[in-house]
């Protein structure tokens, strides 16, 4: 019970999600679109672009809650 008492209490981060329609709109094109239409060689720098962001967002959002554990 005392190992409870020296816990500091939780916070509970407020993540602003990333609108991928609005911020991603070739991986949102990407991902309506049917498995046989595939990807054109012109749109992998874009898509590649977009991906970098989804993946940095991911990442401040897992580095709150890593901050959080300790």
């Amino acid at each position: 019970m005392s190992e409870l008492k020296d816990c500091p209490p939780l916070k509970y981060y407020d993540f602003k999600p990333v609108d991928h329609v609005k911020v991603c709109p070739r991986y949102t094109a990407v991902l309506s679109r049917s498995e046989d239409d595939g990807i054109g060689i012109e749109e992998l720098d874009t898509l590649q672009l977009e991906l970098e962001t989804l993946l940095s967002s991911a990442s401040r959002r897992l580095r709150a809650l890593e901050e959080q554990r300790q």
